[in-house]
C-alpha cells in the first residue's frame, strides 16, 4: 500500500502525502530485514523527496542505500544510486559532485536487467561534457537516430534522450532538424506533467529559438514553468544558462 502511495502521490497526486509515505515506507522497511527491499525503498523515497525539494534528505536516502548495498555486497544494485545521486546534482547546480559520483559509476558493473543501464551513464557524461564546454564529445555519447528515437516506447526516455541529441547539436552550433525538434516537441508535450522534466523544457526552447522559432519555443517552456511543472520549487535556471553559453560560445 505504501509503495502504490509514493508512486501515485508523486507523480500525479499530493506531494505532501507522497513525502509521508516515503517516511513511513523506508521506516516499516529498515525493520523487516529484506536488505533488498530497504535498498529499493530508499531509493524510491528518494525520488519523493527530490520532487518536494527535500535535497538533504533525499541525498540521506541515497547514502543509506549505498551504505546497505556496501554492507550487503549488493555491488549490481551501486550504480542505482551512484546514477541518482549524480543527476541529483546536476539539478542543482554542483558539477563537482556530480563528476564525483559518475566516476563512481564507471568504476562499478553495469546491468542492462535492472533500471540502471549504460545508456544512463551515456548520458550523465554528455551533461558533463556540455558543462566542460565539449559539446562534440557530448555528441558522440548521445548521437541517435531519428528511426531509433521515434520507436524508444518509454516515454520519458525518449523525451530525455531527444532533449540531449538536440542540446548537444545547439553546443556543437548546428541547426536541430525539423525531424529531432519535432520527436522532442511531441515527447515533451507528453511527459511535461511528470517529473523531472526541466532540462528537456529548456533543451526544446534552445532548439527551438536556434531553428528560428523562438516564438513558439518561449511560448512552451511558458506552459512548462507556469502550468504543468510538478516540482513545487523554482526550475534550475542554471540549466538553461549552460545551454545557452554552449550556443552563444560555439557562434
Amino acid at each position: 500500500r505504501l509503495r502504490a502511495m509514493v508512486v501515485y502521490h508523486t507523480v500525479c497526486g499530493s506531494l505532501d502525502t507522497a513525502v509521508d509515505a516515503a517516511r513511513a515506507m523506508v521506516a516499516e522497511e529498515r525493520t523487516s530485514g529484506i536488505t533488498g527491499n530497504l535498498f529499493r525503498s530508499l531509493c524510491n523515497a528518494a525520488v519523493s523527496l527530490r520532487t518536494a525539494g527535500l535535497f538533504a534528505e533525499a541525498e540521506s536516502c541515497l547514502h543509506e542505500a549505498l551504505s546497505v548495498g556496501k554492507q550487503h555486497k549488493t555491488d549490481l544494485a551501486l550504480p542505482l544510486a551512484f546514477h541518482m545521486l549524480a543527476s541529483m546534482a546536476l539539478e542543482r547546480g554542483q558539477t563537482d559532485d556530480a563528476n564525483r559520483w559518475y566516476q563512481a559509476l564507471r568504476s562499478h558493473p553495469l546491468t542492462h536487467s535492472g533500471m540502471y543501464s549504460s545508456l544512463e551513464m551515456r548520458a550523465l557524461g554528455a551533461r558533463l561534457e556540455l558543462l566542460r564546454g565539449r559539446p562534440l564529445v557530448a555528441r558522440r555519447l548521445v548521437r541517435s537516430k531519428i528511426t531509433a528515437l521515434r520507436q524508444e516506447p518509454l516515454m520519458f526516455r525518449r523525451t530525455y534522450q531527444a532533449a540531449l541529441s538536440v542540446a548537444t547539436e545547439v553546443g556543437c552550433g548546428d541547426v536541430p532538424s525539423d525531424d529531432l525538434l519535432d520527436i522532442l516537441e511531441h515527447a515533451h508535450l507528453k511527459s511535461r506533467r511528470s517529473t523531472h522534466q526541466a532540462f528537456a523544457a529548456y533543451a526544446l526552447y534552445v532548439g527551438l529559438k536556434a531553428a528560428g522559432r523562438e516564438r513558439r519555443g518561449k511560448k512552451l517552456l511558458g506552459e512548462y514553468l507556469k502550468c504543468y511543472r510538478r516540482e513545487p520549487w523554482p526550475a534550475p535556471t542554471h540549466l538553461l544558462v549552460t545551454l545557452e553559453n554552449a550556443a552563444v560560445i560555439v557562434s
